[in-house]
């Protein structure tokens, strides 16, 4: 078969693309079957094979997780992503517009968008989850609702002057409600 079929430059062999056309085939029929789904309905007519190939083979197939997330999680009015390949691939972006959802996407190599999620989340993970031993997940929400309670109104943050992100939202919310 010719480099590049399914993307890439690498030679797909003879056995991956006729499982690749099975799995095509599948997920036409049934959208929402992830890779460990389409291993197992693979399994069931013969087709040896684990997860992870599958997994590969969708990921040539410009299949990856999208279908799977909106199947298990409902879809959102808007999906952000970067500009990677993956995301602005027709597959990928073809989905989003069936679908209805508005895509936004952030600048080329643009960090700054997720800065402040990204030290958000690392003050989770060293101020929180890495210092407690969860018995299970129950008790991790539990724990990491009351770390959030007090991320915001009671952690001075030195970015923020000093002060708690709700102290600084709530002083300037007449500015923001005149907006």
């Amino acid at each position: 078969m010719a480099a590049g079929v399914f993307g890439g430059e690498t030679r797909i062999e003879p056995a991956d693309l006729a499982i690749m056309r099975r799995i095509d085939e599948l997920h036409m029929e049934f959208p929402f079957a992830g890779n460990r789904m389409l291993r197992d309905l693979l399994r069931q007519e013969g087709t040896q094979i684990g997860r992870l190939h599958v997994a590969t083979l969708m990921k040539k197939m410009a299949i990856e997780a999208l279908e799977e997330t909106l199947a298990r999680f409902g879809k959102p009015e808007i999906f952000n992503t970067d500009q990677g390949s993956q995301f602005t691939s027709m597959a990928f972006t073809g989905v989003l517009l069936r679908e209805k959802i508005d895509i936004s996407m952030d600048g080329r190599g643009a960090w700054r968008d997720n800065v402040i999620v990204e030290r958000l989340w690392r003050s989770v993970k060293y101020e929180e989850v890495y210092l407690r031993a969860y018995g299970g997940v129950r008790e991790a929400r539990a724990s990491i609702g009351q770390y959030l309670g007090f991320f915001n109104a009671r952690r001075p943050h030195s970015s923020l002057a000093a002060k708690t992100p709700d102290q600084t939202y709530f002083d300037n919310l007449p500015v923001i409600m005149a907006a």
